[in-house]
């Protein structure tokens, strides 16, 4: 009886299954932050804990949606996270590629004044870094391009997943005040641009998100060590939104136009790898 309600889920609308996951985590997660808050108190510590406790029951709920509900009998693979070695190829190849980027970058900017070299590296930075960009992209890639993109194909295509995970993967960022918003709009197109190339990157690999979760994790982790370690600081003779050091590198000039060639690329990569 449970097991076929579960994949009566599978049948709905996909606006009434993103609905019904969203309701499912929240059911999970909200009793046990709540019993949890008087304890803790208020602050970064009590975000940190719910963080963490909304990372793990999100990886269970993934795994358990597409057993129980899609029946599928291997949702690592179904997702994209099968690990086996060309998955490992991938992600390496892809965090080198999205760390050297950013650096590239951030190095070009800083080689023309924009931004001045402060701090030198710290290995429990580099560290912190490296865990903050595995985990951030993992969780976010088993979503947009795991998750939502299996979704939204099964309603919409292969275009509608590109282009609809790419979508909801930027405006996710923008949960936030309204006089929060005005400040951080000009990000939309970056985190647009790159949701797009995270896609095409996964059309490439055959399905893979080894070179998505490497690529962004390689982002993450760059700018982590960027901005916790205060490698880089912007020149106080040059406007903010010249380099977007303090908010996103992407969405700058320069970063948008880099983000642009990426997606570019990957799409061109993307074309060449499918069949027809």
């Amino acid at each position: 009886m449970l097991k076929a309600r579960l994949r009566r889920l599978a049948t709905l609308p996909f606006p009434l299954r993103l609905l019904a996951f969203v309701l499912i985590v929240l059911a999970f997660w909200l009793p046990v932050v709540l019993v949890l808050w008087p304890f803790l108190g208020t602050g970064d510590q009590v975000r940190s804990l719910a963080t963490t406790i909304l990372y793990l029951e999100f990886i269970g709920i993934l795994y358990w949606w597409s057993w129980g509900v899609r029946g599928e009998r291997h949702p690592w693979a179904y997702y994209g996270l099968a690990l086996e070695g060309r998955w490992g190829r991938e992600a390496l190849w892809g965090w080198g590629l999205g760390l050297g980027a950013l650096m590239a970058l951030l190095s070009m900017q800083a080689h023309w004044g924009w931004l001045l070299w402060q701090n030198r590296p710290e290995t429990q930075v580099i560290l912190e870094g490296v865990a903050v960009g595995l985990g951030v992209a993992l969780a976010e890639e088993w979503l947009f391009r795991g998750w939502l993109w299996q979704e939204l194909r099964q309603d919409y295509g292969v275009a509608g997943a590109v282009w609809g995970s790419s979508g909801l993967f930027a405006l996710a960022h923008f949960f936030h005040p309204p006089q929060v918003l005005l400040a951080i709009w000009p990000q939309f197109p970056g985190l647009m641009l790159l949701g797009l190339s995270l896609a095409w990157g996964r059309l490439a690999c055959g399905g893979r998100l080894g070179w998505p979760v490497g690529f962004h994790g390689g982002l993450v982790a760059t700018y982590y060590w960027v901005r916790v370690g205060g490698w880089l600081t912007v020149h106080p003779d040059f406007p903010p939104w010249l380099t977007a050091l303090e908010t996103n590198p992407l969405a700058s000039p320069l970063g948008l136009t880099a983000m642009l060639a990426v997606a570019v690329m990957t799409r061109w990569w993307a074309q060449k790898t499918l069949p027809g």
